[in-house]
């Protein structure tokens, strides 16, 4: 950087990202104070080597911020691990769902890696069918992120939270229609017609065990 650089002639980039070109060290030194800048060797190895017009402090700052943001966000997400085997029961695998239930539940992602020791890893199909089985009982609280995949003498599959899902809601401005509030307003027994006396129709005697109905006071 700066005075560091030693080549008789550099390939420059400005601040702004443009092409320069080749020119001397010197001149490419001048540009660079004269902008109150630094001069910065990004390509030693290249013919001529490559230099770039920059706040090298600033450079450095948003670079190390950078990195801080990422760690973060890394060490934020914590991954825990569940164990299997060919061998293993369906007893032990209900309780491994629980344990991926809690794990996710605490926003933690989960590998599921089952192990094949000797022969077992020739039949790698029973670890497959172990973990869809695994996948279809976490279905309903968890997301598959990363399909079975083998990795030496294992298969891993990793699973996390699934994402929310934005729930619809009608506007606010939103009002029924008027055959919804017709429907909503009728009583179904209001329109129930009454049914006939049939017992005192003329010409036919009243129903047997009836009395004449009784007379008004």
């Amino acid at each position: 950087m700066n005075e560091q650089i030693t080549a008789p002639q550099v390939r420059v980039i400005d601040d702004a990202g443009e092409q320069i070109g080749v020119i001397a060290l010197e001149e490419a030194r001048a540009m660079a104070t004269g902008r109150q800048l630094d001069l910065v060797e990004v390509a030693r190895n290249a013919n001529p080597p490559v230099c770039r017009i920059m706040d090298h402090g600033k450079y450095m700052f948003d670079r190390q911020k950078r990195e801080r943001d990422k760690r973060k966000v890394q060490s934020r997400v914590e991954v825990k691990e569940i164990r299997l085997s060919p061998r293993t029961g369906e007893h032990d695998v209900a309780i491994a769902v629980g344990k991926i239930e809690r794990f996710i539940a605490d926003g933690s992602r989960v590998k599921v890696r089952v192990r094949f020791r000797g022969r077992e890893r020739f039949n790698q199909e029973v670890g497959r069918q172990m973990l869809r089985k695994v996948a279809q009982e976490v279905a309903d609280f968890a997301t598959v992120e990363s399909e079975p995949s083998s990795e030496g003498n294992t298969l891993i599959m990793v699973c996390c939270r699934q994402p929310r899902r934005a729930v619809r809601r009608p506007a606010s401005g939103y009002r029924p229609r008027r055959d919804e509030c017709h429907a909503q307003d009728e009583d179904p027994q209001s329109h129930r017609q009454p049914l006939p006396d049939h017992t005192e129709r003329q010409g036919h005697p009243p129903h047997p065990g009836r009395g004449p109905p009784a007379a008004q006071q």
